[in-house]
């Protein structure tokens, strides 16, 4: 896990933020939204109308073939709150008493993700140029809804379920807007990961990146190396069992498409490995012996043992056929190499390189399983410590978490931000909530991906969006660790900058925070969200 020690810039940074926060406060007043919707995240462009949509049962969703998936997602959501079984047909016309979603590959300026949703007193019409932004219109449609549209419970039939007229104009910032879902170190079942998509999804996210393995686990199924999902011994509290099968996998990657997410798998290597060689000793560097608290004997494959580079690719061959996705995660991060040096191969190796610094046997390591990816029509993806090996080869993704985005972007790659502590999500909203770090509410706003001024428009294309982490986050704690934090990271990734705006966003989550009562999300009361 990529925890940094505790600073006193950290400490000065919360100090500054804390008293930012103070001094925001005081534009929530003049924040408007009882004037408007309270929308997460805040659309490019709202004009209120006047006058409502009345959603009843005798309400018809229209769209052509192409959006009719969008139409029965739309009225599937909408059935269970409502007690209205909405009919969805095929037709390009509009009409009285009917929501509209129509594909117009012509729309200008609202790319791939983007959407114009116009509400009048009579009807609702979605237009998009891909499904991708009909399904974030419907998401936002649902916010216009009242808050109990996200109950959980049967039919409210005493309420009206009206809709402000609007005219929306949105697309997103960024083209990746996730999270880090840590389900290495505490285990996540199926059907959690099921609706934690759909969760996630109703604020625009797109991108999960999935830990997989790490020290406290293996948590994929690989048919040729059938123990690597064998339960290892959990001396902390926090550690459980569990795995996903194949079959798991493809529903829940099924599942994320339809929701329009990418889910990009993460397979720690060369470090992080612990799980995996107690389980398979022969690829270890020294003699294995099985962890009995936070301290392990070791955690790196032997770089210098062929079987290792075997190894990792016919796992990864796996991992091309279950994950649809484009890019797949080697990690690259906090490997201890100077256990290699007490390997019987790794020396030999190094010497065959003509290597004298075990760090540089990790740089040539990752080349080879980076050309692996590549030559199977992937892209590979790693944490920002490659750039301390010496660039990466053209194509890889960096991920950065300690200030290596702006490096990376200039060099000319391809960057996600996961810049500590802004993103870090397994760190307590406030002192004392949480053993790690902290990261309040007006922090996770304050965040600009942009990693550096001065980039080129060239340059600030490279940076592909932001992922927050969420290290070690078990079932339990889940919810108190996103909401509401979640709420500001998802305007991070949407929002236009100059349209953020810390007072008026504390306004809009007020707002807000009645559906996520409805939804049954246990959310950290933050200190800023009391009135």
């Amino acid at each position: 896990m990529k925890m940094p020690m505790k600073t006193k810039l950290m400490a000065l940074m919360l100090g500054l933020s804390l008293l930012a926060s103070m001094s925001q406060e005081a534009a929530v007043a003049r924040s408007g939204t009882e004037n408007r919707p309270a929308l997460i995240p805040l659309p490019v462009k709202v004009e209120r109308g006047s006058g409502e949509f009345v959603l009843t049962g005798k309400t018809t969703i229209l769209t052509d073939a192409t959006m009719s998936g969008v139409g029965r997602y739309l009225a599937g959501t909408l059935q269970p709150v409502t007690g209205f079984k909405l009919a969805c047909k095929q037709s390009r016309s509009q009409r009285a008493g009917a929501i509209t979603i129509r594909l117009d590959p012509g729309v200008v300026g609202l790319g791939d993700e983007g959407y114009r949703l116009e509400v009048k007193p009579d009807r609702a019409e979605i237009v998009a140029s891909k499904p991708a932004g009909a399904f974030y219109a419907c998401q936002t449609l649902r916010q216009l809804l009242p808050p109990e549209i996200m109950g959980q419970q049967g039919p409210s039939r005493d309420i009206r379920w009206a809709m402000p007229c609007v005219l929306i104009e949105d697309k997103p910032r960024f083209p990746w807007r996730g999270v880090l879902l840590d389900s290495a170190r505490s285990f996540h079942r199926k059907q959690y990961v099921l609706d934690f998509i759909d969760l996630i999804a109703g604020f625009k996210l797109n991108v999960i990146q999935w830990h997989l393995t790490d020290d406290e686990g293996w948590r994929l199924e690989i048919p040729k190396y059938p123990k690597l999902v064998k339960p290892i011994s959990k001396p902390l509290a926090w550690m459980n069992d569990g795995f996903y099968s194949q079959a798991d996998i493809r529903e829940i990657v099924a599942h994320a498409a339809s929701r329009h997410i990418m889910i990009v798998p993460e397979i720690e290597m060369p470090g992080h490995c612990h799980a995996m060689l107690i389980n398979y000793p022969e690829l270890a560097p020294v003699k294995m012996v099985e962890r009995t608290g936070e301290d392990m004997p070791c955690r790196v494959v032997d770089l210098g043992n062929p079987k290792s580079l075997e190894f990792f690719r016919e796992v990864l061959q796996d991992v091309f056929r279950l994950f649809p996705s484009p890019y797949v995660h080697l990690g690259g991060d906090e490997a201890e190499t100077g256990v290699w040096l007490q390997s019987p191969m790794a020396p030999a190796k190094m010497k065959e390189l003509n290597l004298t610094d075990p760090a540089r046997l990790q740089k040539w390591w990752m080349e080879q399983m980076a050309k692996f990816v590549h030559d199977n029509g992937k892209i590979s993806m790693a944490w920002g410590e490659r750039l301390d090996l010496g660039m990466p080869l053209k194509g890889q993704v960096v991920q950065g978490w300690r200030g290596e985005s702006a490096p990376a972007i200039q060099a000319g790659f391809q960057t996600v931000n996961s810049e500590n502590p802004y993103t870090y999500f397994d760190y307590g909203n406030v002192p004392g909530d949480g053993q790690l770090g902290v990261l309040p509410l007006d922090m996770v706003y304050a965040f600009n991906p942009v990693p550096t001024s001065g980039l080129s428009a060239d340059q600030e294309s490279l940076l592909l969006g932001a992922i927050a982490p969420l290290w070690v986050v078990s079932e339990k704690t889940m919810s108190r660790r996103l909401f509401p934090r979640l709420l500001a990271f998802s305007e991070v990734g949407w929002t236009p900058q100059s349209r953020r705006e810390y007072g008026e966003f504390i306004g809009r989550t007020r707002a807000h925070l009645p559906r996520l009562k409805a939804a049954g999300i246990d959310y950290f009361p933050a200190p800023q969200l009391v009135p």
